[in-house]
């Protein structure tokens, strides 16, 4: 008997096993989904306990009928370091710290968008741009793209593939709508915050993010840098048209990181070059000066400060460079400040004293 003849044919498939079949399938996909729904809504309130951006940007976003004389926007670096209550304190003028972590060019846009939507506009917009890193990257934080309107929305990925080269992928807009996917990261969070303690929980002034502990700031290597040209001049275009006036400025960084930065001289020539084209008043860097040898304590981390070194950055650099540019309602306060010092048109990278 050949091998062939040998075999016995198995049973035959009914069709009430392959509905069996369907139904173990669906019965899966559908727990599989309830523990992704069920998973998502602890993940999103760890988050907004622990992490430092995404309650900021619910925040922000949320914001209507604001009348803020300076706007802040920028990464970390700008979401560190510039506390919109000593400018109040200082100059009498109302502003509120927009900036985000993450947040490039493209990503400053589409928040002063939003914001100038549903607040009025302000009579300074004050850009910090991250000189020392390449690229300055085209991701979207999943939590502002999400918490803008529909048509907001579909400018960010058609801006995205203009600045980026490619289509915003659609598993980013599908995959981000489930909370279990997009705060994901809060893990990490919650490690720290076991280690760390309170310390670690985010306070936030006027959009200012104000941390309380501090390290010892430790340099890694070289890095290239460079900036995103167009999405610059597509922010600028925006400012322009709702006739608002800019300040560039580039956020402080630890002592000695700039140095490790390749083309950095090429970057800021570039930046202040555009210093007299409307709508930018002034380009100042605030990086590797010597009154910014700040200590240890008051380094949060690598180029970012912690609620005290904001607060006397905010108060000696920020301060003065604004009353330069916006009249105040405490000229006094200001002149002790040190206002004197700058020019109300261009402030170079190394004013005199």
């Amino acid at each position: 008997m050949s091998s062939e003849q040998s075999k016995c044919p198995g049973p035959a498939s009914s069709p009430g096993d392959f509905q069996a079949g369907i139904l173990r399938t669906l019965l899966f996909l559908g727990l599989a989904l309830g523990m992704v729904l069920a998973t998502g809504e602890p993940l999103q309130a760890l988050t907004l306990r622990l992490d430092p951006n995404v309650p900021k940007i619910l925040e922000m976003l949320s914001l209507q009928g604001r009348q803020d004389d300076v706007v802040f926007l920028g990464n970390s670096t700008v979401l560190d370091s510039v506390n919109p209550q000593v400018i109040k304190d200082d100059l009498g003028l109302s502003s509120y710290n927009l900036a985000t972590g993450g947040q490039n060019l493209l990503e400053s846009r589409l928040v002063l968008e939003n914001y100038l939507e549903h607040n009025q506009a302000p009579r300074l917009v004050a850009l910090g741009i991250y000189v020392n890193k390449a690229p300055w990257g085209c991701l979207l934080n999943p939590n502002v793209f999400l918490g803008l309107s529909p048509s907001s929305r579909r400018e960010a990925k058609r801006a995205y593939e203009e600045y980026c080269g490619e289509p915003l992928p659609r598993s980013y807009s599908l995959f981000n709508r489930f909370k279990a996917y997009r705060f994901r990261n809060t893990i990490d969070s919650a490690i720290k915050f076991l280690i760390a303690g309170e310390s670690r929980v985010p306070t936030f002034i006027q959009g200012h993010l104000a941390m309380d502990y501090s390290r010892e700031v430790v340099l890694d290597g070289q890095h290239e840098t460079r900036i995103n040209q167009a999405a610059l001049d597509a922010f600028l275009s925006l400012c322009r048209e709702r006739r608002i006036s800019v300040f560039l400025f580039e956020p402080p960084g630890s002592p000695g990181y700039s140095a490790m930065s390749q083309g950095r001289e090429q970057v800021l020539d570039a930046l202040e070059e555009r210093v007299g084209r409307a709508p930018v008043l002034a380009f100042r860097s605030f990086s590797d000066q010597q009154r910014l040898d700040y200590p240890d304590n008051e380094w949060l981390s690598m180029n970012h400060l912690n609620a005290r070194g904001a607060r006397r950055f905010t108060h000696e650099q920020m301060v003065p460079a604004i009353q330069s540019l916006l009249p105040s309602s405490h000229p006094e306060k200001a002149d002790r400040a040190g206002a004197s010092r700058f020019r109300a048109r261009r402030i170079l990278r190394n004013p005199p004293e």
